[in-house]
């Protein structure tokens, strides 16, 4: 091996030393060539034939080649526990994290806290949570993180005692904070009040059908009892009739048919018979026939043509076809407007409002009477 002498100008590059695995950079020496250092410094020229691959070691899986000794040693195979553990003095429970220039461990912090950022510009830190404060009465017990309730409750606003209602009951107030449960109200039944400082209450009967409810006056409940009979304040006797006015107790009689007088129109269509006090339809000796009046309903109001005519009808119980009809109107239908009437059927008038030219009558209730 002869001596390589190092001289300029040509290009200068990093000498490397081989050996152990590693490389070591020395001196300066020519381009395309290398060199082999000696303990004395002397380069030689080794030539590229005699140079071995470097080949780094074999470590475990999960591992990294480092320095974890604590001096200044060769690289060798740590875990990345070990590496870690380079940082400080670690202990169960310490947490990893970036302050603003290196990597360090948060200690523990005491049972029961929490871990809490302070934001970006701030490290992570153990924290102590708010105590929750509840407020409520005595009646509300927290112990720990268990909420319990003895009763009875006090509720601002509400009530006052009820622990366990009645099926079927009705909650009430017994005094101004205090609520309690009435017992089963029957179905169907008739719910009674208490009165200050009590729950409702049902009725003890349903009563039978028929029966109406019947008030006792403010110091007793009500009852259920049968329909009284009803009690005559006034009748009066119209048309026909005699007796009247009844208020109590009396009778009511039809106008004989030989006193002159004009009883009850017949049902049975003849005009000419009316009730006599025996109870039989005849006709009043010297007396002319009831006459048979009724009214309309409003006729017209919409506009015709001319001759047409807007028609209603009346019911008037013994008319026939073969009685003449008289009409009169309660509102004058108008200049060009006539009317007329006729019994369209038994018991039945047909009255017509009609118009003369083009026009609208007037609306009008038409009196009507039929002449036998």
């Amino acid at each position: 091996m002869k001596p390589y002498a190092v001289t300029l100008p040509f290009l200068l590059l990093p000498s490397l030393a081989f050996g152990q695995g590693a490389i070591v950079q020395s001196g300066v020496v020519t381009a395309h060539d290398f060199a082999c250092f000696l303990s004395n410094g002397i380069a030689y020229d080794c030539g590229i034939s005699s140079l071995s691959p470097v080949v780094l070691p074999v470590i475990a899986n999960g591992h990294v080649i480092g320095n974890a000794s604590g001096s200044s040693v060769a690289a060798a195979d740590y875990s990345l526990t070990a590496m870690l553990d380079t940082l400080a003095t670690p202990a169960q429970g310490d947490i990893l994290y970036r302050n603003g220039s290196v990597w360090t461990f948060l200690p523990p912090g005491t049972s029961g806290q929490f871990l809490q950022t302070l934001g970006a510009g701030g490290n992570p830190a153990w924290a102590t949570p708010t105590p929750i404060t509840y407020v409520g009465s005595s009646s509300i017990l927290v112990t720990g993180t268990t909420i319990s309730i003895s009763a009875p409750v006090s509720v601002a606003n509400g009530g006052l005692g009820l622990t366990v209602g009645v099926s079927g009951g009705i909650p009430a107030y017994v005094n101004a904070s205090m609520i309690a449960s009435s017992g089963l109200l029957t179905a169907h039944g008739v719910m009674l009040g208490g009165g200050a400082g009590a729950v409702p209450s049902a009725l003890t009967s349903l009563g039978t059908s028929g029966q109406v409810l019947t008030s006792n006056g403010a110091a007793a409940d009500p009852s259920w009892s049968s329909a009284a009979a009803g009690t005559v304040t006034s009748v009066n006797t119209g048309h026909a009739l005699t007796g009247g006015p009844i208020t109590a107790t009396g009778t009511v009689s039809a106008v004989d048919a030989t006193s002159g007088v004009a009883g009850v129109v017949t049902p049975d269509t003849n005009a000419a018979h009316f009730l006599n006090g025996a109870g039989a339809w005849t006709t009043p000796a010297g007396n002319a026939p009831v006459p048979l009046v009724g009214n309309t309903g409003s006729i017209g109001g919409s506009s015709l043509a001319a001759g047409a005519c807007s028609l209603g009808t009346v019911a008037i119980v013994g008319a026939t076809t073969a009685m003449a009809v008289a009409l009169n109107p309660v509102t004058y239908p108008g200049d060009a407007a006539y009317w007329k009437g006729y019994v369209s059927s038994a018991g039945t008038v047909t009255v017509a409002n009609c118009i003369a030219i083009n026009g609208t009558p007037a609306a009008s209730v038409f009196s009507v009477r039929v002449v036998p």
